[in-house]
């Protein structure tokens, strides 16, 4: 008789969600000045808005954040509007991501 291993199954039901935004970082550049989202720092840098159990329930606040922080970005400015821009380019990111422990 053959036996099933129930380890991959149990592995899988493991992973769980990040909803991560790009850090927002303070810039002075000739063409910029003060702050923004970095959108291309590493995701190891990225901070975890929240954690989920599930893929669909991640991406459900992440298409809310988008909303909100494209409504945000018509509003305000400086600091709150680039914490805005970073909440337009949330990821959900599954938590065992080798990316996240990069360096």
């Amino acid at each position: 008789m053959n036996e099933v291993n129930p380890r991959p199954a149990a592995a899988l039901a493991l992973v769980g969600w990040y909803l991560m935004v790009p850090p927002v970082i303070k810039t002075n550049s000739a063409e910029y000045s003060g702050y923004k989202a970095d959108f291309d720092s590493p995701l190891s840098r990225w901070q975890v808005n929240s954690a989920f159990d599930s893929a669909s329930a991640c991406n459900s606040l992440s298409a809310a954040l988008v909303f909100k922080g494209e409504r945000d970005m018509k509003k305000t400015h400086g600091l709150d509007w680039a914490i805005a821009q970073s909440l337009t380019q949330n990821q959900c990111i599954a938590t065992d991501d080798p990316r996240l422990k990069e360096k």
